[in-house]
């Protein structure tokens, strides 16, 4: 009777590679984390030698790389898998500055918010005028954060062509000075007008300071000062009453309701990327 040869029925695995090992088709070896598949019978040719081996499964051996160690990441390289080292607390995972991996850093955060009221009624005139000393405003937490500010300075002007713009000037304990403008204002022909102005800025960087180097406001008491400045002289005030009361207008309380017309702010401090 005639012998037919169909080779192997199955295929056969045969461990790690062993360069003494004699190989026949459709036997299956290990090397560095991947599995190969015999193509031609060989003995010597290691894998990935594409004339005697294809891949078969691919993985990876992770005891062949050098270092690792409880936490780490793994990436692959482009040719070989790598290990990144976890960093330190507060660090963030990031693309290094090349795009060629990845690195643990700083990363931009929310440190604190507050919230800053000013209820205290003040009255006066005359252009450049100052309305307050330095008063406490916030105590910062970090000497590399910056802080946002958004808030509204309330006041009551009671004569006409009144053309000024009001400034917060903002001081840390070092004397580095942020100074934010308020919004232009003219009440023109308008008496005993009620006037809110919008402040938003930022105290830190450089758009907003007025004096000294710092690009971030030392740790400790920030104080705030405010005062406006005229276009046309004397007699042309942002405010003749600063926060004022329903003594100035009965008009800021609703139904009797005693709420007081102050000057408000929201505080966000916050460490940049």
């Amino acid at each position: 009777m005639a012998t037919i040869n169909f080779g192997k029925i199955k295929k056969i695995w045969k461990g790690a590679y062993d360069n003494s090992t004699a190989y026949t088709v459709d036997d299956i070896v290990s090397s560095g984390g991947v599995s190969y598949i015999c193509t031609a019978a060989t003995t010597g040719n290691a894998p990935p030698n594409a004339s005697y081996w294809d891949n078969y499964a691919v993985g990876s051996d992770l005891s062949t790389i050098s270092g690792l160690a409880a936490n780490d990441l793994l990436y692959w390289n482009g040719s070989a898998w790598a290990r990144q080292a976890i960093g330190t607390a507060g660090q963030a995972l990031k693309v290094n500055s090349g795009a060629t991996g990845y690195e643990y850093g700083s990363a931009g955060k929310l440190v604190k918010t507050a919230h800053y009221e000013d209820p205290n009624r003040r009255t006066g005139s005359g252009d450049n005028k100052e309305w307050h000393s330095a008063r406490d405003f916030y105590t910062k937490s970090s000497a590399t954060s910056h802080i946002m500010i958004s808030g509204q300075l309330r006041g009551k002007s009671n004569q006409g062509n009144d053309c000024s713009v009001p400034e917060v000037r903002f001081t840390d304990t070092s004397g580095n000075h942020w100074t934010i403008p308020g919004g232009y204002q003219t009440t023109s022909s308008h008496n005993n007008s009620v006037n809110a102005f919008h402040v938003f800025g930022l105290i830190g960087g450089t758009e907003y300071r007025t004096n000294g180097s710092a690009t971030a406001p030392a740790a400790g008491m920030i104080q705030m000062r405010y005062r406006h400045s005229s276009n046309t002289g004397s007699g042309n005030d942002t405010f003749r009453q600063h926060n004022p009361s329903n003594s100035d207008d009965g008009r800021l309380y609703a139904n009797s309701e005693a709420r007081a017309y102050n000057t408000q702010f929201n505080i966000w401090e916050f460490e940049p990327a």
